[in-house]
């Protein structure tokens, strides 16, 4: 009923405020007994409204790797279900979406959490279709090179300067089409950092052994800040920089952090000139470099190629190799299944007994 299990991945503890949706489902994402990050859910849109997510963050014992099929979410079918997303198989879910939504559609698996953002297991558990919307494949490279390189570099700066990077990445603005005819392609797409001291340094899941020190060419900004990004989702369209009180008025007046950067416009906006020039340098250093996210749809050789080939993405150059994909759990998956056809056997009852 909301993220009480998980909301340390929230600034002051506070998720956003003024965010509705139809349907909504509060999910603390979670995989392998631990909870990565939260996503705000609409099942009618079968599409996440956002995800708030921390760095550092990486929890776990497992190199990150792509799930195949991706993750989905089987409580979101049934609250009896197991609260861990699970790569299953799946054909059809009235209440989310799932992989073969996204074969031949030319759309493909934007992350709002992103993959390269943290390691190990938390990598992994970004790959859930919770945590994705369908992007054409130019908006999505531009998103990536414009928008999510640059943040890695910021929150990177952000904790070298002694502080953690709290972020919060949407989607809105849904297209009068749907993908398959069910599940909605949102027409923006935004995120909104906030670098600034945990609220609770001492027992903080999020500070733990696995975080590592950055590295000596990784600039430093010993100050609090926010900032923020957001796209048309059209491929020719350029990201746009810019404040966090910004952002909120062009979703509608909604309250993404409980406090960051400032406590007045005055003081955010200065904040934000020198934020802002921060971002030039990095992006030229972004602009060197040929990488790639990959949110594709499975290899041709687990689908039919005639159909889904043309939509891969070419794979991300710093991304490891992925280990041999998990068997898939049968038993959830039948349950799963048993679950969503349940309303269809109460017809039949129905009818049976008329």
């Amino acid at each position: 009923r909301d993220f009480e299990q998980c909301n340390w991945f929230f600034q002051g503890n506070t998720p956003p405020q003024g965010f509705q949706a139809p349907n909504q489902v509060y999910i603390c994402q979670t995989f392998e007994n631990r909870h990565h990050f939260a996503t705000l859910y609409s099942t009618e849109l079968r599409s996440p409204v956002y995800s708030a997510y921390r760095y550092p963050c990486t929890q776990g014992q497992q190199q990150g790797r792509r799930p195949t099929p991706w993750f989905y979410e089987p409580q979101i079918e049934d609250s009896a279900n197991i609260k861990e997303m699970t790569s299953c198989k799946l054909d059809f879910s009235e209440l989310q979406a799932v992989d073969v939504d996204y074969h031949g559609t030319g759309y493909e698996r934007g992350h709002l959490y992103p993959f390269i953002l943290n390691r190990k297991e938390s990598a992994t558990s970004t790959c859930t279709l919770t945590n994705a919307v369908p992007e054409k494949h130019g908006a999505n490279v531009r998103w990536f090179k414009e928008v999510e390189a640059l943040t890695q570099k910021l929150a990177q700066t952000c904790h070298k300067s002694g502080r953690s990077a709290y972020f919060v990445t949407g989607a809105s603005n849904p297209l009068a089409e749907k993908m398959k005819n069910r599940v909605s392609v949102p027409g923006t797409v935004w995120t909104a950092l906030c670098c600034t001291f945990p609220q609770d340094q001492n027992n903080d899941p999020c500070l733990n052994d696995d975080v590592e020190s950055e590295g000596e060419d990784i600039a430093t900004y010993d100050k609090d800040f926010s900032t923020a990004f957001l796209k048309q989702m059209v491929p020719e369209t350029k990201a746009e920089h810019l404040t966090v009180r910004e952002l909120e008025d062009r979703l509608g007046g909604g309250r993404i952090f409980a406090s960051c950067g400032g406590t007045s416009q005055d003081d955010e906006a200065e904040t934000f000139k020198e934020v802002d020039e921060l971002v030039q340098k990095l992006a030229i250093s972004v602009d060197e470099q040929d990488i790639v996210e990959e949110n594709s749809p499975p290899t041709p050789a687990e689908q039919n190629p005639a159909v889904d080939g043309e939509d891969l993405a070419t794979e991300q150059a710093d991304t490891p190799p992925e280990p041999a994909s998990e068997e898939v759990d049968e038993g959830v998956c039948q349950s799963t299944i048993t679950s969503a056809l349940a309303p269809l056997g109460r017809i039949i009852t129905l009818v049976i007994n008329g």
